[in-house]
């Protein structure tokens, strides 16, 4: 593939290794070094599913001796609940819809010499809370990266 065809494509993708906050930098620091690699955005959501299912447990005071039926009722209603938010590698905010789907804001990014630049990283969600617009058809995105033009 010749990567020179992509150049100032622009794309929406929940996570890029090169973006410049903290959380990502570290992720990105500690995958390296225990998979001398760079993660992609399926490690950055298994690391986000964990996390998030870790913040359900402890909101809950779930523990080893619970029994997996009381662990369940109560990450359902945890999950579902419009209260529960977190804050992850893929999205600030994440939260779940009564179904269980995910809503989350992804990043802008266009392909600048072959890298990821992230160009626009807050205004969708600063978009959506001001026409109070959440939905996830209409700025989220659950997986995948989904391209949205070129230069």
């Amino acid at each position: 593939f010749d990567i020179s065809l992509a150049e100032g494509v622009m794309v929406l993708t929940p996570f890029s290794a090169d973006a410049e906050d903290d959380l990502t930098k570290n992720f990105v620091a500690k995958y390296k070094e225990l998979h001398n690699e760079i993660p992609n955005q399926f490690a950055a959501d298994g690391y986000d599913c964990i996390y998030a299912i870790y913040e359900a447990c402890q909101k809950n005071g779930i523990t080893a001796d619970s029994k997996p039926t009381e662990i369940c009722e109560k990450l359902i209603a945890t999950f579902t609940s419009a209260d529960f938010k977190i804050d992850g590698l893929t999205g600030s905010g994440m939260g779940w819809t009564t179904a269980g789907e995910i809503s989350k804001t992804p990043m802008v990014v266009q392909i600048v010499d072959g890298a990821y630049v992230t160009i626009i990283n807050n205004k969708i969600q600063e978009l959506k809370e001001v026409t109070g617009n959440g939905d996830i058809s209409t700025g989220g995105t659950s997986s995948g990266v989904t391209a949205l033009g070129s230069k």
